[in-house]
């Protein structure tokens, strides 16, 4: 096969984020955009005659379109680096590429904007509408190709796909099937994109895969029978919703695609009240502001408070503010201390707690990790760590309730007995399958985590290793779930555990299975060393400190304003009141006090805004 014209994935991501299509606009807005309540609305005569908003406001069309339009498609910096994956897999001829979000999350604005701007040697065809059987399928497939598609003989019109893709393929283009609202495909049809994957040459696939999907669709494919596609998927990302900012970037960047630029002013509780009522989900923000924009017209003003923003959620069905999430664990909590109270034992309710908490948005975990997921916390709100004595001691006596699945050791000989059945390579496997599972990455067996890579489950889902000198003073102020490696002599060897918390003196770790163990028994075999995994959401830099500049400075006084450690106007070179704020932030959560934001220190920051899903450990 002739070597195909070599896509420059980057260079059709510049395209997508420059001219017609996206510019990112994060940061200070634009010379002539108004912005902030302290700001005077422009003079807005009352219309004469009934106008429609996009007259009122001089806008060349609706800004805030719910139906899907490729030329608005708005990539942050982390959505940049998703799609460029997705290009490179495709460049790489890589059998299955999954891509899974909430709804609204812009999926198919995503899908719309890569189709319609990928050059060079592509064959597509695209499934929106899902398929009853395989015959349909095939037959929607043959259609999009130009082939012959009316028989409904599978044998007759896999033939005529075959021979196309041969054909293709010899020409040396690439196809790729691209189905969009994956999850809600039949098992026969998922049958028959299994039989598909299998067309091949000896050395390269006919036929690639670009699954896009809510998050259901990982449900339905870790069931067992599906294990073989599961295998295939070569790239898997989750597209999220946005962040606080990138919520505001989303926003000015559409009223500028639609002729916006200084014509209308978006004071800050406005902004502030879109995040807060759509969680950051584009489905979510167009409708408020497209109501709020009708409601402003209505009024006359072309202004944009937190009132009508307000309003316009009422007008929609009283969407829920961010807070009342807080509220339903609460209620969960208080229904949780009753169910302790009626069993009579605290410890009951200690990992109960922990394990019947859910995150908002549902990944099927393992129960005891469930809790850790996405524990939110309130902005400004610091916890008060009480840090465990420096000497460890066993429990005064066996807790009345083991947490449900766990083993518990009590003495070191169980403690070689369980590690003496496996080699120290499983049970380092096992302990990464535990870490995957606190991210929302769930592997059925080690031999998936095996066959995909430790390091390529990481950086396919954008998540990084800090390997740290560690005692358990520092890993509870970090708060995050850590791997170590435990020493138990000549004949058992080093193994790894996960360590996911504590309750009282008693560890909980993930290894083959769940397990209690007293810590007293860890203390002398535990090397104090440990590795933590964390996201850089914000593809912030290694390290930043005295004199840096730029849109990283701002986010990081931005942050540190939020958590009541600075209280400066935010401006964009880190000086000496940013440097003072790190140092106040690293010694309130006891890191080692640099005055630069790390990459340990960025980990805490981020486990600290509620803006960021990051997990936790149990207990505390």
């Amino acid at each position: 096969m002739g070597q195909p014209h070599e896509l420059d994935s980057y260079q059709l991501l510049d395209a997508l984020s420059s001219g017609k299509m996206n510019s990112e606009t994060q940061g200070a807005p634009d010379s002539g955009y108004a912005e902030g309540e302290s700001q005077t609305a422009p003079a807005a005569p009352r219309p004469r005659r009934r106008q429609m908003y996009p007259e009122f406001f001089g806008f060349t069309e609706k800004p805030f379109d719910l139906t899907p339009n490729p030329d608005y498609l708005y990539l942050p910096h982390r959505h940049k680096d998703m799609l460029a994956a997705l290009l490179m897999g495709l460049e790489e001829g890589k059998g299955f590429l999954k891509i899974t979000g909430e709804p609204g999350t812009g999926k198919t604005t995503l899908c719309k904007s890569f189709l319609k701007n990928l050059k060079g040697p592509y064959r597509f065809a695209c499934i929106h509408i899902p398929a009853e059987d395989g015959i349909e399928l095939l037959q929607s497939l043959n259609q999009q190709f130009g082939l012959p598609a009316d028989s409904t003989s599978k044998k007759e019109l896999v033939r005529e796909l075959s021979q196309f893709l041969l054909a293709e393929y010899r020409a040396g283009r690439r196809t790729a099937i691209l189905i969009d609202e994956a999850q809600n495909l039949s098992a026969p049809v998922w049958e028959e994109i299994r039989l598909l994957s299998n067309l091949e040459t000896e050395t390269d696939k006919l036929i690639q895969f670009i699954l896009l999907g809510q998050p259901a669709l990982d449900r339905f494919l870790s069931k067992a029978e599906w294990k073989s596609v599961r295998q295939r998927i070569a790239l898997q990302r989750v597209w999220t919703p946005f962040n606080r900012e990138e919520t505001r970037g989303y926003i000015r960047y559409r009223l500028q695609r639609a002729g916006g630029k200084g014509k209308v002013l978006i004071d800050d509780r406005a902004f502030d009240n879109v995040y807060r009522f759509s969680k950051g989900v584009p489905r979510m923000i167009n409708a408020l502001m497209d109501r709020a924009l009708t409601l402003a017209h209505n009024e006359g003003t072309k202004k944009i408070s937190g009132k009508f923003i307000r309003q316009a959620a009422d007008d929609l069905g009283g969407l829920d503010r961010e807070p009342s999430f807080l509220l339903k664990c609460v209620k969960a909590v208080l229904g949780l201390i009753l169910l302790a109270l009626v069993a009579g034992t605290g410890l009951f309710y200690a990992v109960r707690d922990q394990v019947d908490w859910r995150p908002a948005w549902g990944v099927d975990l393992d129960p005891v990790i469930q809790h850790n997921l996405m524990n939110p916390r309130r902005a400004g709100k610091l916890e008060s760590i009480q840090p465990p004595s420096a000497s460890l001691h066993a429990p005064a006596g066996p807790p009345l309730v083991t947490p449900s699945g766990a083993y518990r050791v009590v003495h070191a000989g169980q403690l070689h007995g369980y590690f003496s059945t496996m080699t120290g390579e499983e049970s380092e496997a096992y302990a990464q399958r535990w870490m995957l599972k606190t991210w929302g990455i769930t592997l059925e067996t080690i031999a998936e985590l095996r066959q995909t890579g430790w390091q390529n489950l990481q950086s396919g889902n954008n998540l990084q290793t800090l390997s740290l000198n560690a005692n358990l003073e520092r890993l509870t102020a970090l708060n995050y779930p850590a791997l170590i490696t435990i020493d138990l002599g000549e004949t058992t060897g080093r193994h790894h555990l996960t360590y996911l918390g504590r309750i009282g003196n008693i560890g909980l770790f993930g290894a083959k299975g769940l397990l209690q163990i007293p810590l007293a028994l860890i203390d002398p075999v535990w090397d104090r060393k440990a590795e933590i995994v964390w996201k850089n959401f914000e593809n912030l830099p290694e390290s930043l400190g005295r004199n840096d500049e730029g849109e990283a400075v701002l986010w990081l006084q931005a942050q540190l304003k939020t958590l009541g450690f600075f209280d400066k106007p935010n401006a964009p070179q880190f000086g000496p009141l940013t440097e003072k704020a790190v140092e106040r932030f690293q010694q309130a959560h006891r890191l080692e006090v640099t005055g630069r934001l790390d990459r340990e220190t960025q980990a805490l920051l981020f486990s600290k805004l509620t803006d960021y899903p990051t997990p936790g450990l149990a207990g505390k």
